[in-house]
């Protein structure tokens, strides 16, 4: 794919990569990764437009954090709307969830802060998904 080598993500994460349709844009996805906690890339996210290329697709936009600090677990939900997407993290030494609203304009990135009630030994954090 054009563009798609040096994306962010980690092989020692357990979660490294979420793929999610643009909820008003057929041809565009994206690419969400984690990293592993010792580097600083974070939560990253990058946007492919598989109309280029004969459908083989082009990524047009690379690796642009919208999380620091946080671990490598990621997951997504569908909205109650049925069209926008919540995408749902966790910070690093914390008991924070964070989540982010992707709707028809783009993610948004006012970040949605909430408390989890589950201890984690860091110690393992390398194991285990949201």
């Amino acid at each position: 794919m054009d563009n798609g080598t040096n994306l962010y993500g980690h092989n020692l994460s357990s979660q490294s990569v979420l793929i999610i349709p643009y909820p008003s844009n057929p041809n565009l996805y994206y690419i969400f990764t984690t990293d592993n906690y010792y580097n600083n890339h974070g939560v990253c996210y990058s946007i492919v437009d598989i109309s280029y290329n004969s459908g083989n697709g082009k990524i047009i936009s690379k690796n642009n954090q919208i999380l620091t600090n946080g671990v490598n677990k990621i997951n997504a939900i569908k909205h109650s709307n049925n069209e926008a997407v919540w995408l749902i993290t966790h910070k690093y030494m914390s008991k924070m969830y964070v989540s982010f609203l992707i709707n028809k304009n783009g993610i948004d990135t006012s970040k949605i802060y909430s408390n989890g009630n589950v201890f984690l030994d860091w110690s393992y954090d390398k194991a285990g998904y949201i």
